[in-house]
């Protein structure tokens, strides 16, 4: 697979108030299915909908949780090598025929900092841990297809992050190296690793993920590596306060975001928001969310499932609804 071009940052066309009216919002229809979620995600990292289960992981503990579409939990694994330290998750994600693999960073007894993907069996019992040199993996997600693509971080032996290099790797069902995509150097280098937020989200056509650093999303090809487009809010909304929170991409493509808008002034409370991309209008569509939504409570797309969408209230419920 071959390295792609730097490229500029492609943002919405539209500005200010006319961008937020360029359309009008969509609505999400009522839940057509709700459950209570049997789990505290507090202190744990951003839990995803991935095949038909919600995975949840540890930050911090090196535990990985599987909940149900019944919201009950279904599996809870510990992962990482004996005599850790600390061991810490930043992603996880199921394999289309079972199994898991998570990126992991372990602190070792003796101090020493090293990161691997862990490969697991359905029933979360760990069958390799394989290290990853002078690299961190920051998101993971199995392609349709059962190969696996990761978002990484490179560094030096003084964890400076070194130019140079592409973001994606791609592997194997079995963990081999088949390719890469996305040159570093297409982001900004003068800043924090742009994805420092796991979010990374495959299709049989496109490989996304949510760029913090950058306020958007960026895709590539996963045949042949190639940027297929980036979008992002307008400076204006970054002025505002508005920041991408999170990202969902369905199985047909429909990309979700999660926003949220703060008050540089600190007078009004945080308002939360969601938007659908419309690629081919280069556009940010607003979607209402009163039909689910709870004072107070923010509303997230989680990802689709069987055509309707799944999303949460403060990973309190599981909602399957439409987009109306």
């Amino acid at each position: 697979m071959g390295r792609t071009p730097s490229v500029g940052i492609a943002l919405v066309a539209a500005v200010g108030g006319m961008w937020m009216l360029a359309q009008g919002p969509l609505r999400f229809s009522r839940p057509e299915k709700a459950v209570v979620v049997n789990w505290n995600f507090a202190h744990q990292g951003v839990p995803k909908w991935d095949r038909g289960v919600l995975l949840d992981h540890g930050v911090e503990d090196g535990k990985i949780v599987v909940i149900g579409a019944d919201g009950q939990v279904k599996l809870q694994a510990m992962v990482g090598p004996p005599g850790a330290q600390r061991v810490r998750i930043s992603d996880v994600t199921q394999a289309p025929g079972g199994g898991f693999v998570a990126a992991v960073g372990v602190v070792a007894e003796t101090g020493e900092s090293r990161a691997y993907l862990a490969w697991l069996d359905a029933a979360g019992r760990t069958q390799k841990l394989e290290p990853l040199e002078n690299a961190a993996a920051v998101g993971v997600e199995f392609a349709p297809d059962g190969t696996l693509w990761a978002l990484v971080r490179k560094h030096d032996a003084d964890d400076n992050e070194i130019a140079g290099y592409d973001m994606l790797q791609h592997y194997s069902a079995e963990g081999t190296t088949i390719g890469s995509a996305l040159p570093r150097q297409s982001f900004p280098m003068d800043a924090t690793y742009p994805a420092w937020f796991p979010c990374l989200r495959v299709t049989k056509d496109r490989v996304g993920f949510l760029s913090n650093g950058t306020n958007e999303w960026v895709e590539v090809s996963p045949t042949d590596g190639k940027l297929l487009g980036r979008w992002g809010l307008q400076a204006e909304w970054g002025a505002r306060g508005m920041r991408i929170d999170s990202g969902a991409m369905t199985p047909d493509g429909d990309v979700y975001l999660n926003t949220r808008e703060s008050d540089p002034k600190g007078v009004r409370k945080t308002r939360f928001g969601v938007f659908r991309l419309d690629r081919a209008k280069n556009d940010l569509v607003p979607m209402d969310v009163a039909p689910i939504a709870v004072e107070g409570v923010q509303v997230t797309i989680l990802g689709g499932d069987g055509g309707r969408l799944l999303a949460t209230q403060g990973f309190a419920t599981l909602d399957w609804v439409r987009a109306e």
